[in-house]
């Protein structure tokens, strides 16, 4: 189930990833702490005088600051936002390996019970 509910998030993505361009958004404003910490904060990116929101790593946050303008594979009419070297790819093999995982449990209840 959670696999499945991976690839339905996903779809916004994969539409970005594929037909989106990659353009130049300003860094507006970083939720949360940037040092001393594991979590990741969002992001907040102006482009066309819309903002947008993405999770950014620890890393990001400590490299670049408010005001910086930074490149963003963006599609028009989608709230969704990427990197440009973000691979969705890689997040649907972890969810298909949560789904045969899954399946295999259920197989191997069913052929325990036999």
């Amino acid at each position: 189930f959670i696999s499945i509910m991976g690839f339905y998030g996903q779809r916004e993505a994969y539409r970005v990833q594929q037909n989106g361009e990659v353009v130049q958004m300003e860094l507006v404003r970083i939720n949360g702490p940037c040092r001393g910490t594991k979590v990741k904060n969002r992001g907040f990116f102006r482009y066309k005088e819309k903002i947008y929101s993405k999770r950014i790593s620890t890393a990001f946050c400590e490299n670049h600051r408010i005001g910086d303008l930074i490149n963003i594979r963006y599609l028009k009419d989608s709230e969704k936002i990427l990197f440009p070297s973000q691979n969705m790819w890689i997040q649907d093999w972890s969810s298909i390996f949560l789904l045969l995982i899954g399946i295999s449990f259920i197989v191997f209840s069913f052929v325990k019970k036999d």
